[in-house]
């Protein structure tokens, strides 16, 4: 007989920040919660990032709205509320633009944003220079928002951690879910490799993983992986100030996946641009877009192609050092959305997932709706869950 080895009222699948946001906004409202993961904490995209908050990379919709929610009301404070200096700063963004082409796509595509809420302004190429020095002539304009910035992902989730443990919560690592247990089509506990969970309710934060959960359960999540590398430089005195993100990027970040998978080995498609400063002066340099299924290694192809690109956009890279290459899988969904709310099939399995490369930035708001609306019983009613199904996975969090 398989052991029972924990009773909670509400059991988190996945240890990424997506994950860690709504166990700690749990606990800390004084919920039982059972944080489980088949690694450690942060072993999946959230610790293989490029360290950016960023909200003017993302289309007028929830993403952006939980972006500006979490840079304005949020993320300023967390460094305070978690006892715990997770590095965050606050020095804005800026998206280059290399060609006519891009300058006007990102003229309509700021406007929106605008006209959406958030602050950015557009930028000349004589602007963009007085903002930023080192950046290479060819940058024929950008845009600047002011609430992006940045933060160490290892310290934010060493801080939630614990946070979570601090109220009550408890994390089982190393601890692979292996399926589930229902009753009148309710979950009622979740399978480890360690033995059985009562639960309650059960959130899937799986990221890249979710669709693996969702079939153990026999719910479709249409989540599937995108591999993006990143490069690490050695440490060298302040080069930029707003780290700095490609027209490109916005390009690749926002097609749709079919003409993705038709060229995803294309060099142009598939590679993005964003290059960053961390507070002990490394350069975070990346990053690629490509769908290999779950291969998390780098390539000389793709590492190579990141080196190349920012260098050109940052002339003062090309003769620095690289300690570090690694990659991470973003969990990407065909429309670009999120997919958040009760599955069809069990009213109590929650689904919190699908933020592909912004899971990071959308974290704190994320976690804090997906617990107040657990708190507040929301999505506990049966017939309403199913109802509005279709709009979570299109919008985000229904109305």
């Amino acid at each position: 007989m398989v052991k029972t080895i924990d009773h909670s009222e509400i059991t988190v699948i996945g240890g990424g920040v997506i994950g860690c946001f709504i166990a700690y906004y749990l606990s800390k409202a004084g919920k039982d919660v059972v944080l489980v993961d088949k690694g450690d904490v942060g072993a999946g995209a959230s610790g293989a990032n490029d360290a950016c908050i960023m909200a003017q990379s993302k289309k007028p919709g929830p993403k952006l709205s939980l972006a500006i929610h979490s840079s304005n009301t949020l993320w300023q404070n967390l460094a305070e509320e978690l006892d715990h200096d997770i590095e965050y700063v606050r020095k804005g963004s800026m998206l280059v633009m290399e060609s006519e082409e891009e300058v006007e796509f990102i003229r309509a595509f700021t406007q929106a944003q605008k006209d959406f809420g958030l602050p950015v302004e557009f930028l000349d190429q004589k602007e963009t220079r007085r903002l930023q020095p080192a950046i290479s002539p060819r940058i024929l304009a950008s845009t600047f928002c002011p609430i992006d910035g940045e933060v160490n992902p290892f310290f934010l989730l060493v801080a939630l951690v614990n946070k979570i443990r601090c109220h009550g919560g408890r994390i089982y690592t190393h601890c692979a879910v292996e399926g589930f247990k229902t009753r009148e089509g309710m979950m009622t506990h979740v399978a480890t490799e360690r033995g059985l969970i009562q639960t309650s309710v059960v959130v899937c934060a799986g990221g890249a993983y979710s669709s693996h959960v969702g079939r153990m359960a026999g719910v479709d999540i249409p989540i599937e992986p995108r591999r993006g590398q990143v490069l690490i430089t050695e440490a060298i005195p302040p080069l930029i100030g707003p780290y700095i993100m490609s027209a490109k990027a916005i390009v690749a970040k926002h097609s749709a996946v079919a003409s993705a998978h038709e060229k995803a080995g294309s060099p142009e498609y598939a590679l993005g641009m964003i290059i960053s400063q961390t507070v002990s002066g490394n350069m975070v340099l990346g990053v690629t877009y490509e769908f290999a299924g779950y291969d998390t290694r780098t390539t000389v192809q793709g590492i190579t192609a990141v080196a190349r690109y920012t260098s050109t956009i940052l002339p003062a890279l090309r003769n620095l050092r690289v300690i570090r290459t690694f990659s991470g899988l973003r969990p990407f969904t065909r429309d670009g959305l999120p997919i958040v709310g009760p599955s069809d099939r069990f009213p109590n399995f929650i689904i919190a997932a699908g933020h592909e490369g912004d899971g990071v930035a959308v974290s704190p708001a994320t976690g804090m709706e997906v617990s107040q609306r657990l708190i507040e019983g929301a999505w506990s009613d049966r017939r309403e869950s199913r109802e509005v199904r279709k709009e979570q996975v299109s919008v985000g969090f229904p109305g």
